[in-house]
């Protein structure tokens, strides 16, 4: 099974700090950076496993191909996985650095 997916931000998205956190090191076999810049994960997910790459299209625009039986559970929960879902009204940053990004 093949299902797709594109998330658009309002601003700049970068699924690879996004999804850093979840690779279990430089050898996770679950997690490959490749070299175009696109992100290859596998999860196994309710439905079934799940391979995916994620790549950005535009600055603020993610896509997803996911091929296996979990391929459409991983889609659907794409947005929320890259933080789409997040509500960051009440962020209010401090920092310096943070302010000027």
């Amino acid at each position: 099974m093949r299902s797709t997916a594109s998330v658009v931000f309002d601003g700049p998205a970068s699924p690879g700090h996004t999804l850093a956190p979840l690779r279990r090191g430089r050898a996770d076999p679950c997690h490959h950076d490749a070299p175009d810049g696109s992100i290859w994960r596998t999860s196994l997910m309710r439905s079934g496993p799940v391979t995916a790459r994620i790549s950005r299209s535009a600055p603020g625009t993610v896509d997803c191909e996911a091929w296996g039986p979990g391929a459409p559970e991983f889609t659907e929960t794409l947005p929320a996985l890259l933080g789409a879902d997040d509500d960051a009204s009440g962020f209010d940053p401090q920092h310096p650095t943070i302010v000027a990004a």
